[in-house]
C-alpha cells in the first residue's frame, strides 16, 4: 500500500476504537455502506485482531456490511479471502457476541457449505445457552437464515427452537431462512400455517410470505377462513 493508503487505514481504524455511544456505529456504517474502500476493509481486518472484544465484534460486523455494499466490486477477492479467514477464526472467540457477529458476517462474505457447517454448531450452542439474550437470538436466527439455502435439512431440524420463541423478531428472522429450504420445509408447513394465523402482525405476515415462497397452495378452507 502507498503511504496515503496506510494513513487512511489508520484513520478508519481509530473509529473502531472510539467509544462514544451511537456515533461510532453510525460513522462506521457510513464508511461500510456507501461504496466501501479497500482501506476500510483493511481496517476491519486489523480490528478483528484487536485485544478489545468490542473492536473485534465491530470489525466482523462492518466487514459483513461492506461486503453487502460492494456493488461495484472495488474490493479485491484477496481481501475478501483474508476477511473470511479472520471470521472463521472469530467463530472460536472467547466472547459470545463476537462469535455471533462473525457468523453473521460470514453469511455475507463467504456463504459456502463448509462455512455454514462451521458456523452451525456454534450458533446452536449459543441458541441453547440459558443466558443468551433475545437480541442475540435474533441475530443467531438471522445468521442461520443466511446459510439456509446451503444446509436446509439442518435449518428444518432445529426450527422448533426458533419458531416457538416468544419474541416475534426471532420467529420472523428464522422464517426468512425456512422460506429458502424448498421441499425440506414440508414437515413444517402445519406449524407455519398456524403462525400465519398469529395475532402478531409481523409473524402473521412473514408466515404467509413463507408459505407463498414454499409454493404451498391454498385449500378452499384457507381461501374462506385464512391460513
Amino acid at each position: 500500500m502507498t503511504e496515503k493508503e496506510l494513513r487512511d487505514v489508520d484513520v478508519y481504524l481509530k473509529v473502531f476504537h472510539e467509544d462514544d455511544g451511537l456515533l461510532t456505529p453510525a460513522t462506521l456504517n457510513a464508511y461500510a455502506s456507501f461504496r466501501p474502500k479497500p482501506e476500510f476493509v483493511q481496517a476491519t481486518l486489523k480490528a478483528m485482531e484487536d485485544a478489545n472484544w468490542i473492536t473485534r465484534a465491530r470489525g466482523a460486523q462492518f466487514l459483513g456490511i461492506a461486503k453487502s455494499s460492494d456493488d461495484d466490486g472495488l474490493i479485491s477477492a484477496n481481501l475478501w479471502a483474508q476477511g473470511e479467514a479472520c471470521l472463521l477464526k472469530l467463530l472460536q472467540d472467547s466472547e459470545q457476541r463476537v462469535r455471533v457477529d462473525a457468523a453473521l458476517a460470514l453469511g455475507s462474505v463467504a456463504p459456502t457449505i463448509a462455512n455454514a457447517k462451521a458456523a452451525l454448531p456454534i450458533l446452536c450452542t449459543i441458541a441453547d445457552h440459558p443466558l443468551t439474550s433475545e437480541y442475540e437470538l435474533r441475530d443467531v436466527a438471522n445468521a442461520l437464515s443466511r446459510f439456509a439455502h446451503l444446509i436446509p435439512d439442518e435449518i428444518v431440524r432445529i426450527a422448533p427452537t426458533f419458531l416457538t420463541h416468544s419474541d416475534s423478531e426471532v420467529v420472523s428472522n428464522y422464517l426468512f431462512g425456512i422460506a429458502q429450504c424448498g421441499t425440506f420445509a414440508t414437515p413444517l408447513v402445519p406449524q407455519i400455517r398456524s403462525l400465519a394465523r398469529s395475532r402478531d402482525a409481523d409473524i402473521k405476515m412473514y408466515a404467509k410470505k413463507t408459505l407463498e415462497l414454499l409454493g404451498v397452495k391454498k385449500t378452499l378452507f384457507v381461501r374462506l377462513f385464512g391460513w
